[in-house]
């Protein structure tokens, strides 16, 4: 066997010195910064609760470990697998680099957005919406507000499992539903006014609980609902009553068909709808019946019953909070949350957020689960932005607008943008 020589040993002692370096360097970069953000002046830190430091230990375990060089090389030189494993060591050293980085800036990003609510409700008044949407598990001493189309089916299923187990069931038969959560939902908080740092207090809640909840852009989430309903065909019988019908059927009725012909195509659309679960073969019904073509709810369909139910007041299915501005339904500046991540910034947002509550090691389960997480991050951000100009596109500047003010607090305290105009 031969030895290495002397050019390769320098090689190998060069690479390892500037991989050490490079280590050294980022962490002593980040090493004040990576759980603050500089603010501008405007932004006021005061009367808010007490910060929790991200454990910045924890996260850096999940980086890949740095690869060694081998302490000998094969009979015929080495010189291809010497190259082969300097390289490969090299591109792990960057991505632990790259994977840090990207960890230390969502933590960043989290301050900052954490800040900017504190900033906005101030300027806001503090708006109090009078709703308690917030579900408190002692186990975790957690408090959790579920934001419909943003992770709240993924971390509901989780609470479920850990504290109701797998064989509890609703009367219908049902176990993966919010209503399984029942009793530890917090009735409606009670103001203090003793100069706590929360505005709202629950009863059982501990005072060190950390508050949390996930969030969405709000155009994503009215598309994410509308696909649901496109795509699993029962979920048009369940939500029937509280949207689909009317909207299907307020938009594609025709004021000049005879009473009797209007009849016959609401019983057909009845008759489908009833035979959506279990799924069965359907029974025949008018080629032409509009109801029925397409069978479920356009996303203008969608956006015109909100505007009915919304204007000139709002009633309890404009409400609906899988439409209502994520600021209100989880009433953002009053319960005072810990920590609110954004799907789109997933997963590392989302590692930031178990490192917080203390849920890593259910680390692989939750993030399986969640939707965004299972994709490449930019990958995802780069769907769902095309995706949003799709269906933004199907609206008039009318629509547009009326969706912009609804959602005006969401864009203000969460850093969303606007949808934009043609």
């Amino acid at each position: 066997m031969r030895r290495p020589s002397l050019l390769a040993v320098f090689q190998i002692l060069l690479t390892t010195i500037a991989g050490v370096w490079i280590v050294s360097s980022y962490r002593a970069k980040y090493k004040d910064t990576c759980c603050t953000v500089p603010l501008e002046n405007s932004i006021s830190t005061n009367n808010h609760p007490k910060e929790r430091v991200f454990n910045n230990d924890n996260l850096e375990n999940l980086l890949p470990k740095p690869t060694s060089y081998p302490d000998i090389v094969n009979d015929n030189g080495g010189n291809e697998e010497l190259a082969v494993n300097q390289s490969d060591s090299l591109k792990t050293s960057e991505n632990s680099v790259n994977i840090s980085s990207e960890l230390s800036e969502a933590q960043q990003r989290i301050e900052l957005r954490m800040r900017r609510m504190r900033e906005g409700c101030a300027q806001l008044h503090d708006p109090y919406y009078h709703i308690s949407n917030m579900y408190y598990f002692e186990k975790f001493n957690l408090a959790w507000c579920p934001t419909f189309k943003a992770s709240s089916s993924t971390w509901r299923d989780f609470f479920i499992d850990e504290l109701r187990g797998p064989d509890a069931k609703l009367k219908n038969g049902q176990h993966y539903h919010l209503a399984m959560l029942e009793e530890y939902s917090m009735g409606r908080g009670k103001r203090d006014w003793s100069g706590s740092p929360r505005k709202l207090k629950y009863s059982g809640e501990k005072s060190d609980s950390i508050r949390f909840t996930v969030v969405r852009h709000p155009l994503s989430r009215l598309i994410s609902h509308l696909l649901k309903a496109q795509n699993i065909p029962y979920e048009v019988k369940r939500q029937k009553d509280a949207w689909v019908e009317e909207a299907m059927t307020r938009e594609r009725r025709d004021p000049s068909w005879e009473e009797s012909l209007a009849r016959q195509y609401k019983l057909e659309l009845d008759i489908y709808i009833s035979e959506l679960e279990p799924a069965v073969e359907h029974k025949p019904y008018s080629p032409d019946n509009p109801y029925l073509h397409p069978p479920y709810p356009t996303f203008v369909e969608m956006v015109n019953f909100i505007i009915r139910h919304r204007v000139p007041r709002v009633d309890n299915k404009g409400a609906n909070g899988h439409w209502r501005s994520a600021v209100e339904w989880c009433d953002m500046c009053q319960n005072t949350f810990d920590i609110i991540i954004q799907l789109e910034q997933e997963p590392a947002e989302l590692l930031v957020l178990l490192d917080k509550l203390g849920l890593m090691k259910y680390k692989d389960r939750l993030m399986q689960r969640h939707n965004a997480s299972k994709r490449d991050a930019s990958n995802s951000r780069t769907k769902a932005e095309d995706l949003m100009k799709e269906y933004s596109d199907m609206l008039n500047n009318e629509q547009i607008r009326f969706l912009n003010r609804m959602y005006e607090k969401d864009y203000r305290l969460l850093g969303y943008d606007p949808i934009p105009e043609h």
